[in-house]
Protein backbone atom coordinates (compact mmCIF):
# COMPACT_ATOMS: atom_id res chain seq x y z
CA UNK A 1 0.00 0.00 0.00
CA UNK A 2 1.25 3.91 -0.66
CA UNK A 3 -0.37 6.54 0.76
CA UNK A 4 -0.25 9.74 -0.93
CA UNK A 5 -1.50 13.39 0.53
CA UNK A 6 -3.23 15.91 -1.29
CA UNK A 7 -4.90 19.46 -1.11
CA UNK A 8 -7.66 18.15 0.89
CA UNK A 9 -7.50 14.17 0.92
CA UNK A 10 -5.50 11.39 0.84
CA UNK A 11 -5.38 8.41 -1.52
CA UNK A 12 -3.87 4.60 -1.08
CA UNK A 13 -3.11 3.01 -3.95
CA UNK A 14 -2.57 -1.22 -3.72
CA UNK A 15 0.64 -1.65 -5.98
CA UNK A 16 0.31 -5.05 -6.02
CA UNK A 17 -1.41 -4.94 -8.94
CA UNK A 18 0.01 -3.30 -12.46
CA UNK A 19 -1.13 -0.80 -12.64
CA UNK A 20 -1.63 0.32 -9.25
CA UNK A 21 -5.46 1.21 -8.44
CA UNK A 22 -7.05 3.97 -5.67
CA UNK A 23 -7.62 0.50 -2.53
CA UNK A 24 -9.77 3.70 -0.41
CA UNK A 25 -9.56 7.67 0.08
CA UNK A 26 -10.68 10.28 2.26
CA UNK A 27 -11.84 13.69 1.80
CA UNK A 28 -11.16 16.37 4.25
CA UNK A 29 -13.20 19.30 5.42
CA UNK A 30 -10.04 21.57 3.89
CA UNK A 31 -7.93 22.45 0.80
CA UNK A 32 -4.90 22.19 2.96
CA UNK A 33 -2.38 20.42 2.36
CA UNK A 34 -2.03 16.48 4.06
CA UNK A 35 0.77 15.47 5.14
CA UNK A 36 0.65 11.49 5.78
CA UNK A 37 3.10 9.22 7.02
CA UNK A 38 2.24 4.94 6.67
CA UNK A 39 3.20 2.58 8.95
CA UNK A 40 2.39 -1.30 8.15
CA UNK A 41 -1.22 -1.26 9.66
CA UNK A 42 -2.05 2.63 9.83
CA UNK A 43 -2.19 5.64 8.04
CA UNK A 44 -1.34 9.15 10.43
CA UNK A 45 -2.68 12.15 8.30
CA UNK A 46 -2.23 15.83 9.12
CA UNK A 47 -4.46 18.21 7.50
CA UNK A 48 -4.95 21.72 8.58
CA UNK A 49 -4.12 21.38 12.23
CA UNK A 50 -5.91 18.24 12.73
CA UNK A 51 -4.48 14.57 13.16
CA UNK A 52 -6.23 11.08 12.08
CA UNK A 53 -5.17 7.67 12.28
CA UNK A 54 -6.69 5.11 9.14
CA UNK A 55 -6.14 1.67 9.20
CA UNK A 56 -3.95 0.79 5.84
CA UNK A 57 -5.90 -1.68 4.65
CA UNK A 58 -9.56 -0.48 4.43
CA UNK A 59 -9.33 3.33 5.40
CA UNK A 60 -11.19 2.96 8.26
CA UNK A 61 -11.34 5.96 10.67
CA UNK A 62 -9.55 4.47 13.81
CA UNK A 63 -8.74 7.81 15.79
CA UNK A 64 -8.66 11.93 15.20
CA UNK A 65 -8.05 14.88 16.66
CA UNK A 66 -9.21 18.33 15.51
CA UNK A 67 -7.59 21.52 15.78
CA UNK A 68 -5.02 20.89 17.61
CA UNK A 69 -2.46 22.68 15.96
CA UNK A 70 -2.39 26.14 14.23
CA UNK A 71 -1.66 25.77 10.35
CA UNK A 72 2.13 26.02 9.41
CA UNK A 73 2.57 29.41 7.42
CA UNK A 74 4.24 27.04 5.01
CA UNK A 75 1.76 24.05 3.89
CA UNK A 76 4.91 22.06 4.18
CA UNK A 77 6.47 22.63 7.45
CA UNK A 78 4.63 19.47 9.13
CA UNK A 79 6.80 16.80 10.67
CA UNK A 80 5.82 13.35 11.95
CA UNK A 81 7.63 10.78 13.56
CA UNK A 82 6.43 7.79 14.97
CA UNK A 83 8.16 6.00 17.96
CA UNK A 84 7.53 2.56 18.27
CA UNK A 85 9.48 2.27 22.02
CA UNK A 86 6.99 4.54 23.37
CA UNK A 87 3.78 4.09 20.92
CA UNK A 88 3.67 7.48 20.28
CA UNK A 89 3.14 10.60 17.49
CA UNK A 90 5.16 13.03 17.60
CA UNK A 91 3.76 16.22 15.47
CA UNK A 92 5.85 19.49 15.16
CA UNK A 93 4.78 22.51 12.98
CA UNK A 94 5.24 26.38 13.50
CA UNK A 95 6.07 26.95 17.22
CA UNK A 96 4.77 24.01 18.55
CA UNK A 97 5.70 20.14 19.03
CA UNK A 98 3.36 17.45 20.46
CA UNK A 99 3.33 14.34 21.36
CA UNK A 100 -0.13 11.65 20.68
CA UNK A 101 -0.94 8.38 21.72
CA UNK A 102 -0.42 6.86 18.53
CA UNK A 103 -3.37 4.10 19.66
CA UNK A 104 -5.72 6.53 21.23
CA UNK A 105 -4.93 9.83 20.05
CA UNK A 106 -4.81 11.49 23.63
CA UNK A 107 -2.59 14.27 24.09
CA UNK A 108 0.47 13.76 26.01
CA UNK A 109 2.42 16.39 25.92
CA UNK A 110 2.57 19.86 24.15
CA UNK A 111 5.60 22.09 24.00
CA UNK A 112 6.20 25.99 22.77
CA UNK A 113 9.28 26.64 21.11
CA UNK A 114 9.38 30.26 20.91
CA UNK A 115 10.94 30.47 17.49
CA UNK A 116 9.34 32.04 14.70
CA UNK A 117 10.85 29.98 12.19
CA UNK A 118 8.88 26.72 10.80
CA UNK A 119 10.35 23.22 11.16
CA UNK A 120 12.88 22.47 8.52
CA UNK A 121 13.64 19.08 8.31
CA UNK A 122 11.72 16.18 9.63
CA UNK A 123 12.18 14.86 13.07
CA UNK A 124 14.40 11.43 14.24
CA UNK A 125 15.39 9.68 16.90
CA UNK A 126 17.15 6.55 17.18
CA UNK A 127 15.73 2.99 18.49
CA UNK A 128 15.99 2.98 22.51
CA UNK A 129 16.86 6.39 22.70
CA UNK A 130 15.17 9.25 24.96
CA UNK A 131 15.54 11.94 22.51
CA UNK A 132 13.61 13.39 19.81
CA UNK A 133 15.61 15.96 17.47
CA UNK A 134 14.35 18.33 15.43
CA UNK A 135 15.87 20.85 12.90
CA UNK A 136 14.86 24.23 12.58
CA UNK A 137 16.44 27.67 10.51
CA UNK A 138 19.69 28.27 11.93
CA UNK A 139 19.56 25.25 15.14
CA UNK A 140 18.87 21.69 16.42
CA UNK A 141 16.91 20.59 19.60
CA UNK A 142 16.74 18.00 21.48
CA UNK A 143 13.40 17.12 22.96
CA UNK A 144 12.53 14.57 25.90
CA UNK A 145 10.37 11.97 24.29
CA UNK A 146 8.34 11.38 27.61
CA UNK A 147 7.92 15.14 29.11
CA UNK A 148 8.58 17.49 25.61
CA UNK A 149 10.94 19.21 27.49
CA UNK A 150 13.88 21.00 25.35
CA UNK A 151 17.08 19.26 26.31
CA UNK A 152 19.48 21.48 24.83
CA UNK A 153 19.56 23.93 21.67
CA UNK A 154 22.51 23.72 19.12
CA UNK A 155 23.16 27.17 16.57
CA UNK A 156 24.25 25.85 13.33
CA UNK A 157 25.46 27.73 10.08
CA UNK A 158 21.80 28.11 8.43
CA UNK A 159 18.47 26.22 7.65
CA UNK A 160 18.63 22.54 8.48
CA UNK A 161 18.06 20.74 5.69
CA UNK A 162 18.73 16.76 6.53
CA UNK A 163 18.27 15.69 10.34
CA UNK A 164 19.26 12.13 11.02
CA UNK A 165 20.38 10.49 14.16
CA UNK A 166 23.03 7.71 13.17
CA UNK A 167 23.39 4.84 15.21
CA UNK A 168 26.82 3.77 16.44
CA UNK A 169 28.73 1.00 17.76
CA UNK A 170 26.88 -1.77 20.98
CA UNK A 171 26.59 0.04 23.77
CA UNK A 172 27.11 3.63 22.43
CA UNK A 173 24.73 6.55 21.96
CA UNK A 174 23.77 7.40 18.82
CA UNK A 175 25.12 10.53 16.58
CA UNK A 176 23.11 13.39 15.09
CA UNK A 177 24.45 14.86 11.55
CA UNK A 178 22.70 17.80 11.03
CA UNK A 179 23.10 19.15 7.25
CA UNK A 180 22.71 22.66 5.70
CA UNK A 181 24.18 25.04 3.24
CA UNK A 182 27.24 23.02 2.39
CA UNK A 183 28.41 22.12 6.21
CA UNK A 184 27.54 19.06 7.75
CA UNK A 185 27.69 19.14 11.58
CA UNK A 186 28.29 15.93 14.05
CA UNK A 187 26.65 16.62 17.67
CA UNK A 188 26.47 14.92 20.93
CA UNK A 189 23.06 13.69 21.56
CA UNK A 190 23.54 14.08 25.03
CA UNK A 191 24.48 17.41 25.34
CA UNK A 192 24.38 18.90 21.52
CA UNK A 193 27.95 19.64 21.91
CA UNK A 194 29.97 19.97 17.89
CA UNK A 195 32.02 17.16 17.59
CA UNK A 196 33.06 17.46 14.04
CA UNK A 197 31.91 20.17 11.64
CA UNK A 198 32.84 19.33 7.84
CA UNK A 199 32.92 22.08 5.01
CA UNK A 200 30.75 20.21 1.59
CA UNK A 201 31.54 21.49 -1.62
CA UNK A 202 27.61 21.72 -1.93
CA UNK A 203 24.00 22.22 -0.31
CA UNK A 204 22.84 18.82 1.02
CA UNK A 205 19.60 17.99 0.04
CA UNK A 206 19.65 14.46 2.02
CA UNK A 207 21.14 11.85 3.92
Amino acid sequence: MLSVGERGQIRTFDCSENPPFVSWEYSFDTASFTHVLCLTDSVFAVSDGSIFRFSSAKGKSIWSQHHLFPSPLDGASYSLLFVPDHDSLIIATQQRVGCLSASTGRILWSTQLNSNFPVVSLACFSEGYSSSFLGFAGKVLSLDLITGHVLWETATAGDIVTLVCVPCGPGQPPLVVAGCDGQLFVLDPDIGARLHQHNLSSMMTTA
